[in-house]
Order: C-alpha cells, then structure tokens, then sequence
C-alpha cells in the first residue's frame, strides 16, 4: 500500500501527538521519507484541503 504525502503528514502528527514526541519530528519525517519543510507546510495546508476536498463532494453531487 503507497501513502499520499498528506497520509504520511496525518499519522506523523498523530504519533507525535498520541506518544508525546515532539523531539522526533526530524526521524519520524526521515522513516517516512518526507522532509521536515514539507511536513509543517502539509499541516499548515490541513485546514485548506479539508475545505476543498468538502466543496469537491458537493459539486460532484
């Protein structure tokens, strides 16, 4: 199973938050094989994507 960027970005943030491991931002980013960078700037982007990916249903329906 391949995950998107933005899958990798949730279950990072979600193990950080879960085991309380902020100091592991860099390895578990490395594990996943994304950057650091594109790891804040996917989080940043959350709320955004959300919104979109929302208005993409409603136009399909």
């Amino acid at each position: 199973m391949i995950l998107t960027a933005a899958e990798k970005f949730y279950l990072i943030e979600r193990t950080i938050r879960i085991h309380q491991l902020k100091k592991a931002v860099s390895y578990l980013c490395k594990l996943a094989g994304v950057s650091r960078s594109g790891y804040y700037d996917g989080l940043k982007a959350t709320p955004y994507r959300e919104v979109r990916e929302e208005q993409d249903e409603l136009d399909i329906e």
